[in-house]
């Protein structure tokens, strides 16, 4: 199976749903023989793609304002929790929240479950100061998984 069709066979098990509730349409789709294949859709709120990197397979958002700037979900994820966290948090439990996998099942219940708060820190009011966050907390992210 090529990578588009593993894409679009996961983009069909997991995602279609959720993202037609949610009032997303796809609005591109790349693949390359090389190793990936993507499909982007977009509502009036925000975008996502799907992603397939050589079999490795993962749900990324953006703002829809702007150039297209997507950032992984874990990542997201990450911020939420951080940000939403109502006890201090230890240096290992902050490091657990930032290494948290998330498997594309998880994924696609984050965009649903969290779709608000996605579309308030993607919003052009706060787009800079999300991407400055995740950026901080994604170079944390990879000093924890080096040191």
């Amino acid at each position: 199976m090529t990578y588009k069709e593993t894409l679009e066979q996961e983009f069909q098990r997991h995602l279609k749903n959720p993202s037609t509730q949610l009032g997303f349409e796809v609005y591109e789709e790349q693949s390359s023989k090389t190793g990936g294949a993507l499909i982007r859709l977009q509502n009036s709120e925000l975008r996502i793609q799907l992603v397939n990197d050589r079999g490795i397979i993962n749900l990324e958002v953006g703002p829809i304002s702007g150039f297209e700037n997507f950032t992984d979900t874990e990542l997201i994820n990450s911020l939420i929790q951080l940000n939403y966290s109502t006890e201090p948090l230890t240096k290992m439990g902050r490091k657990k929240i930032l290494n948290k996998r998330l498997g594309l099942s998880e994924q696609v219940t984050f965009l649903s479950t969290y779709y608000n708060e996605l579309t308030e820190l993607f919003s052009t009011p706060s787009t800079s100061r999300t991407m400055e966050q995740l950026e901080t907390l994604g170079n944390e992210r990879f000093n924890n998984m080096i040191g």
